[in-house]
């Protein structure tokens, strides 16, 4: 997808040596850590962690425990927390942990020293995949672009020697760029951390940031959902053994909404089923038919490229069966 944001990775669900919550079938549940107020980019991980069929429990930093990760497939945590609020309360935890709020990388032991290079507010749209072949490197190789049309500020670290450098920024503004390292980065269950412990648990960082989310490229995604799976211990070869299974029909909100040319629109089917998905403009006139024909079971996405359209109210509705639902969108130019 050239141009904003989403992009469904249907990747898997094999069990190498999962949670019991993606071992079994049954719904996973994520604990998601974030500020009492959101931005698009909360909204965005959210939007996507159910699009995936995961439970979201939405737990704000000034609150939350570590006893809130307790029967959770794994934690996400916004960059919109502040550290301080969420100081070494999941570093124990034997379950994966994403971590996208960079000043609270040596709280978990992740990271080697506290740079003050660390964070950047340069234009940072590019990585270099460091790790190609390693699963999180969701089969990308070379430079990618990750963002689209912000000017990010951006999280890394310098990890141990144990943990998988995955890919780095590359700063522009240098002739030739040069990469910044530890844009993303992770950690098996059982490595030796920076600090020298023990991860109990899998651990996970990438300097998207809560805006930077919102604003992942196609790339960005692909880079976004492995780490999803990863925390969910599935692969990628196994979606035909064992695909996850929707518990209903549901059409989600598009993302990125408003959206400038390109957004995502995302479905669910609990069973094979003929699908029609149409997009008609706010007086209700259908304006092109997205998607027709029988479909599998399943989570499906299509990309909508609005370029030929005014700005303005459109809606995209979902038809299957005696299904039906719809979801209002906002081209703005």
């Amino acid at each position: 997808m050239s141009g904003k944001k989403f992009f469904m990775l249907l990747a898997a669900c094999a069990v190498l040596a999962c949670p019991a919550a993606a071992r079994d079938g049954e719904e996973a549940s994520v604990l998601l850590v974030t500020n009492e107020v959101w931005d698009p980019g909360d909204v965005a991980i959210q939007d996507s962690l159910e699009a995936l069929g995961l439970d979201v429990v939405t737990v704000p930093h000034d609150v939350v425990a570590t006893s809130d990760a307790d029967g959770m497939a794994f934690v996400y945590v916004s960059s919109t927390c502040s550290s301080g609020n969420i100081t070494n309360k999941f570093k124990d935890v034997s379950i994966p942990v994403i971590m996208i709020e960079p000043y609270a990388l040596d709280d978990m032991g992740m990271t080697v020293d506290a740079d003050s290079g660390r964070f950047f507010q340069a234009v940072q749209r590019d990585m270099w995949i460091e790790s190609e072949g390693h699963f999180l490197a969701a089969g990308l190789t070379g430079e990618v672009q990750v963002f689209d049309d912000l000017e990010i500020q951006s999280g890394q670290g310098r990890p141990g020697p144990e943990g998988y450098r995955i890919a780095s920024y590359l700063q522009e503004d240098e002739d030739p760029p040069w990469p910044v390292y530890g844009a993303i980065f992770a950690y098996e269950q059982g490595a030796m951390l920076a600090d020298s412990t023990i991860a109990a648990g899998r651990r996970y960082f990438a300097g998207f940031n809560d805006m930077g989310t919102f604003y992942l490229t196609e790339t960005g995604w692909k880079l976004w959902h492995a780490a999803v799976y990863w925390a969910l211990y599935r692969d990628q070869t196994s979606v035909e053994k064992n695909p996850p299974v929707p518990s209903g029909f549901r059409l989600y909100p598009n993302t990125p909404n408003p959206f400038n040319p390109a957004t995502e629109i995302f479905y669910t089917l609990p069973e094979k089923a003929p699908v029609r998905l149409v997009l008609a403009d706010n007086a209700g006139r259908r304006i092109r038919i997205l998607a027709e024909g029988e479909q599998e079971s399943g989570t499906h996405s299509l990309r909508l490229d609005a370029s030929g359209l005014a700005s303005g109210i459109y809606f995209c509705m979902l038809e299957s069966g005696a299904f039906r639902s719809s979801i209002k969108m906002m081209l703005l130019r």
